[in-house]
């Protein structure tokens, strides 16, 4: 989906509908000058999803946390490519899985080109097939990098995976060195 608005373009549209409900800004937020951005325009706060998978803590896959650090926002595509049971838009990186979705058509689960391969079993024997929702965990052996990787618009922001505490200090330094920066 192309031509959407940024979070800092919509933001204030929907901090003028909810009126005094505090507001998390979310989507496109990778580093501590997009924190800044948020709190500036009236949020409440600010939620970097993508960024935190790519931590020391987090769950994710190593293969998927070095996939993230290598990727840039125009890397990921917004679509319907990966449906559990309920369909819904998904921003993750495109790969090999995503370009034959895009190739065939776009199809619809029944028809998506490969659908029945399984592509990486997790540490309780559950396979993972080509276009579940499922994200590579740490302990999920296979052909990780076929699956879903989640990943938003910020995720250029993200070159390392730091621990997060270390993570939550260096976005604070930021986001007030952006804040002097305004003034």
């Amino acid at each position: 989906m192309q031509g959407h608005a940024s979070v800092y373009d919509a933001l204030p549209g929907v901090l003028e509908e909810a009126k005094d409900t505090p507001v998390i800004a979310a989507g496109g937020i990778g580093n501590g000058t997009g924190i800044y951005k948020a709190l500036a325009a009236g949020a409440g706060g600010a939620l970097l999803g993508t960024r935190f998978v790519a931590t020391v803590e987090s769950n994710a896959h190593d293969e998927y946390k070095k996939t993230l650090t290598a990727t840039k926002g125009s890397d990921t595509a917004l679509s319907m490519c990966w449906q559990g049971t309920i369909p819904q838009l998904h921003r993750a990186v495109r790969n090999s899985t995503f370009e034959a979705w895009e190739v065939a058509g776009c199809p619809p689960p029944g028809k998506r080109p490969g659908e029945n391969d399984f592509l990486y079993t997790r540490a309780d024997g559950f396979e993972i097939r080509r276009y579940f929702i499922h994200l590579p965990l740490v302990s999920c052996k296979g052909k990780l990098s076929e699956g879903a990787m989640y990943a938003g618009l910020g995720v250029g922001e993200v070159k390392d995976v730091p621990p997060a505490g270390e993570l939550v200090k260096r976005l604070w330094a930021e986001a007030g060195a952006a804040y002097r920066t305004a003034r």
